[in-house]
């Protein structure tokens, strides 16, 4: 990616990028509070793709904004080929008590200890025409492609060690989701439309001891949801900073439930505990 400040509050970039889409993803996974991003992300995350992306930042009446864009090919990293079909990306964030400390915004949990309640909240579109695999920019292929628009929706709030999290996200088609392979109408595959919100709520320690909550879920829509299941995750995460999020010890533990929708497939209840040593530069 390369970047030209024009301004100081504008500038733009070219190459391969994280797209402006929902705040979990644009977070860096050194960043992070759990052992991986949510279900939510996974499902239905913008993820990275190549092409012209705009960054302007200002205030209006002492309230701070960002606002981002990107016309991309909609085919996600490292493709070698691309479609007829672009992709439109837009979002924009205001902070209206104050900028976060060291872009805390973009950090889980509150490690800086605000001694002022800091929030942002943020929204935004995107519309992937053709695309040609099954979540937009990421998944395998499908057999036809299709127009995926997105919605989505997060804000981030953090006080004095306290910090909360949550957001939405929405793909919908209007076109059919389910495509079929031309020379074997058994084959199916179907691009993953539906919705899903992430919540999440810690609380740091003096010591940078923290302890983390997250209630996730997915649920596909009407007419995919005899094919995927509605999946939520309930965790618990207990982390010891050493040197915030560059160096720390995490732990997890958590219940997953997938629904399933159709009577030919059993749904399925697991537990999971997760221990990770993360050594960051």
């Amino acid at each position: 990616m390369v970047y030209y400040h024009l301004t100081p509050k504008f500038y733009i970039g070219f190459g391969q990028g994280k797209l402006p889409g929902n705040r979990e993803r644009i977070i860096s996974s050194g960043q992070q509070q759990f052992y991986d991003r949510s279900v939510v992300n996974a499902n239905y995350t913008l993820d990275r793709d190549f092409g012209l992306f705009c960054y302007y930042s200002n205030q209006v009446g002492g309230i701070h904004f960002n606002a981002k864009g990107a016309v991309s090919t909609g085919d996600g990293r490292n493709q070698l080929k691309s479609d007829n079909g672009l992709m439109y990306t837009g979002r924009i964030e205001v902070l209206p008590m104050g900028k976060f400390k060291k872009d805390g915004d973009f950090s889980e949990g509150d490690l800086e200890f605000e001694t002022t309640p800091k929030i942002s909240i943020a929204g935004g579109y995107s519309a992937n025409m053709n695309a040609r695999r099954t979540r937009g920019t990421i998944g395998t292929d499908l057999f036809e492609s299709r127009d995926l628009t997105g919605i989505f929706a997060d804000m981030v709030l953090k006080y004095q060690g306290w910090a909360l999290s949550s957001e939405f996200i929405n793909r919908t088609s209007r076109q059919p989701a389910l495509t079929y392979n031309p020379a074997d109408s058994t084959q199916t595959a179907y691009a993953m439309t539906g919705h899903g919100v992430n919540t999440q709520i810690s609380y740091c320690l003096p010591g940078y001891w923290e302890f983390a909550l997250r209630y996730a879920y997915s649920e596909p829509d009407m007419e995919i949801n005899q094919l995927a299941m509605h999946d939520s995750y309930y965790v618990v995460g207990i982390n010891k900073y050493i040197r915030k999020h560059l160096a720390k010890l995490q732990a997890s533990v958590g219940y997953r439930s997938q629904k399933s929708y159709n009577d030919m497939i059993p749904g399925k209840d697991s537990m999971f505990f997760v221990f990770q040593v993360e050594l960051g530069i």
